[in-house]
């Protein structure tokens, strides 16, 4: 996600990763109190705008209002469906109650309420119809009118519950300015500010990230080495119940609240895997957090330097990549991996400012123009600082987003850097936060801009294609394969924009291809490990031959490389202050 934040404290810049944000929900240390109690939200937001008259002023008027009705519906969770008397499936039967008002009827409808994740995909990914269909209505009723105003008082008068009204209110306001932009919505400023990376060293918590998907609860992110890490929990494992209370259908905000606790304290999770349903006893800890590690990995007589980035969201992340790129230079390694998998992005300065490390001095790194208006763009352009020249392959996934991308794409698109792995997620717009209310407890979120990479490709939706493709395993079938992206978690994202891609260097890319096949040993070493999620990393071995491919099959002689290593300013970490909204104070443009 690309965002701007007010100026709070920037030690306490934080990442809050909000599903209508393109990231996950991430689960600390607090009370388990609602993140919406305490707001002052009511119901009088969705009473102005959701109106008769109002509701038919534009088709995204129109669209609005659905998206809000149906955001409160879904929240009440009893499978209730908003529908126009024109489509097929609302004709009345005995199995089917529902309410009538004029034209638009509530339904209920069977919903998926099993363990099995690739159908709560289908869930989700059926919202992009119903979206077109309601577009068709609009178009097809002229001058008629539906009575939006009856629908919006039933909902309040026999749905929205007198003890959660904070709760309805921020759903449905969410769901009515996400229908325009699919990336906007409200979020309590405290998330923004106080997430489990507000300090890059540790928080408490069980160390996973929490993304909602079909009306599901599933782990986007486990950080390595914490609590649910170790108990075995892994990305995509469905969240069935938290001490034997049911989260299915809840709202992520509030299954977030469930999971926070005091440090020592235990939480039980009943999850399921590929349909295999387990419990897992996870107790809350310090969980360390750890932006960038590096490493020496030896490899048939050849040192490559191994560099893993796990996100932008820290002001000193690139202090942190130079710190530690300088240590594997002085170990003299004859080659890098770059690893941005699980990387959905961060700080945009931080970004390029690691892009400067490999890049010469003037290259483009980055392209931004306004959305819906004119305005001046910005480009991101190298400072020519670049640390080495070393041979550089890249690790990406369906994970790396955003600012990762920027970075990934870069580097290939400058041809320093071969790609390795599977399309990237695909997010290449720019989000800004703004005060929602006068007290400052709420933020409002919504898009601002496009960003093209140097070469002006976009990445919004279709990501980046790697140069060569490397899966979780060799052997991975497409029915194992689960992968969500852009257009997967939100159906109503900005098109791609801006020129398509095409190999700039075939030759080069089929010679390396060929010849990680012919000398490789992937395969045989991801064969070997029993336990590919903690110990084999099939990509990772790819990568090491690749570059062993790359660097003439054998040793590079360290005094035939060129060196350098230099010490980054303070200016060379401040590479976009024209970008600032001068209007609000900003801390920093963010990537998610």
């Amino acid at each position: 996600m690309y965002i701007e934040l007010p100026r709070r404290s920037l030690s306490r810049l934080a990442l809050v990763l909000l599903l209508a944000s393109n990231g996950p929900a991430w689960c600390q240390a607090a009370t388990k109190e609602s993140p919406w109690s305490n707001t002052g939200l009511d119901l009088s937001y969705f009473r102005g705008k959701v109106t008769t008259p109002g509701c038919h002023r534009s088709e995204t008027r129109f669209l609005a209002c659905i998206s809000a009705i149906q955001a409160i519906l879904d929240h009440h969770g009893d499978g209730l469906r908003l529908r126009h008397s024109t489509w097929s499936d609302t004709k009345p039967s005995s199995d089917r109650p529902y309410k009538q008002f004029g034209e638009l009827r509530i339904v209920r409808v069977p919903v998926y309420r099993g363990t099995d994740i690739v159908e709560h995909l289908k869930e989700a990914r059926q919202h992009r119809g119903r979206v077109q269909a309601w577009r068709t209505v609009y178009q097809n009723i002229g001058d008629a009118r539906v009575d939006f105003t009856a629908v919006r008082d039933w909902v309040v008068s026999d749905l929205v519950e007198g003890d959660r009204i904070e709760e309805y209110a921020a759903v449905a306001i969410n769901g009515y300015i996400g229908a325009e932009d699919a990336h906007a919505r409200l979020v309590p400023a405290a998330d923004l500010y106080e997430g489990p990376k507000a300090s890059k060293e540790s928080y408490t918590g069980i160390g996973v990230a929490l993304q909602e998907i079909g009306g599901a609860v599933m782990i986007g992110e486990v950080i390595r080495g914490g609590p649910a890490f170790e108990a075995g929990l892994r990305p995509y494992d469905l969240i069935l119940t938290l001490d034997d209370s049911p989260v299915q259908r809840q709202a992520l905000e509030e299954v977030t609240a469930s999971l926070r606790g005091s440090q020592g304290s235990a939480v039980e999770l009943k999850v399921s895997r590929r349909n295999r349903e387990f419990r897992v006893n996870v107790i809350r800890e310090q969980v360390q957090v750890k932006t960038v590690t590096a490493s020496v990995l030896t490899d048939r007589g050849n040192r490559w330097g191994y560099l893993r980035i796990e996100d932008f969201m820290a002001r000193d992340t690139c202090r942190d990549v130079q710190v530690e790129l300088a240590s594997l230079l002085a170990q003299r390694v004859a080659g890098i991996v770059l690893d941005l998998r699980n990387n959905m992005g961060g700080l945009i300065d931080q970004s390029v400012c690691v892009a400067d490390m490999f890049l010469g001095p003037g290259r483009t790194v980055l392209k931004m123009q306004p959305v819906g208006k004119r305005g001046r763009g910005q480009i991101f352009r190298a400072r020519g600082r670049g640390l080495t020249s070393l041979p550089l392959v890249t690790l990406v996934n369906a994970n790396t987003g955003s600012a990762a991308e920027v970075l990934a794409g870069a580097l290939q698109d400058h041809q320093r850097s071969f790609l390795i792995g599977e399309r990237t997620f695909g997010k290449g717009t720019v989000q800004t936060a703004k005060p929602w209310n006068q007290t400052g407890s709420l933020l409002q979120l919504f898009t601002t801009a496009r960003f093209w990479l140097p070469s002006g490709r976009t990445i919004q939706i279709v990501g980046i294609e790697p140069d060569l493709t490397a899966l979780e395993r060799p052997d991975l079938t497409q029915e194992e394969r689960l992968v969500l992206r852009e257009e997967d978690l939100f159906p109503t994202a900005l098109p791609a924009a801006g020129k398509t891609w095409s190999q700039p260097r075939p030759n080069q890319v089929s010679e390396l291809a060929r010849c990680t096949k012919e000398e490789g040993v992937a395969e045989q070493r991801s064969a070997e490990t029993t336990d590919a999620f903690h110990d084999g990393d099939y990509p990772l071995y790819y990568a090491q031959d690749a570059l062993t491919c790359v660097s003439s099959r054998g040793p590079v002689h360290p005094q035939a490389l060129k060196l350098r290593v230099v010490k980054l300013t303070r200016d060379d970490l401040r590479l976009a202050p024209r970008f600032i909204v001068a209007r609000l104070p900003m801390a920093g443009m963010m990537l998610r």
